[in-house]
């Protein structure tokens, strides 16, 4: 163990989780769009909230973040080992 305390995982965390998992590598603007055509019909997650979400699960490893390197330079994650485990 190295000392660092897993994160407090909410019903967001699971569904950017899911969401992820579900799409494949995303910004968080792709995941609002995909969000809209699924969960919003019942569940409606502040966009803001998907994007800071996000980085938070990066920050824990449970996303794996990579920044393009040209354009826009936007922030595309991809769900790591330990997302996956945090899910199931």
């Amino acid at each position: 163990m190295n000392g660092v305390a897993a994160p407090r995982l909410t019903d967001t965390s699971y569904a950017v989780l899911a969401l992820v998992d579900l799409r494949g590598p995303a910004t968080p603007y792709q995941l609002k769009q995909l969000a809209q055509v699924s969960i919003f019909h019942f569940w409606s997650i502040p966009h803001t909230q998907i994007y800071t979400e996000c980085s938070r699960l990066a920050e824990a490893g449970l996303l794996d973040e990579r920044r393009e390197e040209t354009g826009r330079r936007r922030r595309i994650y991809r769900i790591s080992a330990a997302g996956r485990k945090a899910l199931n």
